[in-house]
């Protein structure tokens, strides 16, 4: 049903270009969607889906999409911080500026955060209260236990594949013009600069496995930007050769 919801939104706003963006959306995220992560793939194909009306300025309808995605999976709460950031507009600068920064918060805030004990006395909140506190101390605290040094490597070669790819799409498209593209391509990119920043916000606190959550969800529309980038180059260039290399690896190192 997600992969479903994926086509629709594809065919409402990616007519001239459905096959290459679905042949994209196969590569990049058949074997860490549907194969994967099911319940928060169905809820990222929602908030796509949302992004959608978003674009269109139905804004009920963005909210109402929004809510089931949230009763999903509880990481799409920061779906709404698109909302007061979809007119923001990012250039290369205002990007690593605020990486930056965020960064050396992240890292300021860490051993603060570290400092928290979760203790039995935080299983009697909310559930999203509950996992946000179980996400930025106990696990990463108590860590992935590995079976061996091969296990460890692999293991981080996956989880870093899709982040990697995710802001090099990112910065590449920052150095691109964007002024002919549709209000939805936009809209998508904004969100997916978003959850980079956080992504890199979180990491920097500690929160590795927080932040790839918030980024698989708010970049859920990569594999249309990809696309973009590719039908409209113009001509071969070394950033193609990086895109395939790095879906390449993005699939191998998933199987």
């Amino acid at each position: 049903i997600p992969t479903l919801v994926i086509i629709r939104t594809l065919q409402l706003n990616m007519k001239e270009n459905f096959l290459v963006s679905f042949s994209f959306f196969i590569f990049v995220y058949f074997l860490k969607g549907p194969a994967d992560v099911i319940r928060a793939f169905a809820s990222a194909s929602l908030y796509l889906y949302a992004l959608s009306s978003l674009a269109q300025g139905r804004n009920f309808a963005f909210f109402f999409k929004s809510l089931i995605a949230i009763s999903l999976h509880y990481s799409a709460l920061i779906a709404f911080l698109i909302y007061p950031f979809k007119k923001f507009k990012w250039d290369l600068t205002s990007y690593l500026t605020v990486s930056m920064v965020l960064m050396l918060i992240g890292f300021g805030l860490s051993n603060l955060i570290n400092s928290v004990d979760l203790s039995e006395e935080y299983s009697s909140l909310h559930p999203i209260i509950f996992k946000l506190i179980y996400y930025l101390t106990y696990y990463n605290k108590v860590g992935y236990q590995y079976l061996n040094d091969a296990h460890f490597v692999f293991y981080w070669l996956k989880s870093l594949s899709f982040p990697l790819l995710v802001i090099f799409n990112t910065l590449h498209i920052l150095l691109l013009p964007r002024s002919n593209w549709s209000k939805f391509n936009i809209l998508i990119f904004k969100s997916q600069v978003l959850g980079t920043l956080i992504f890199l916000f979180l990491v920097a606190l500690g929160a590795y496995t927080f932040g790839e959550r918030v980024l698989f969800l708010l970049a859920i529309g990569c594999f249309i930007l990809i696309a973009e980038v590719v039908t409209t180059s113009g001509k071969p260039n070394r950033h193609l050769i990086i895109y395939f290399w790095l879906i390449f690896a993005n699939i191998f190192i998933s199987l």
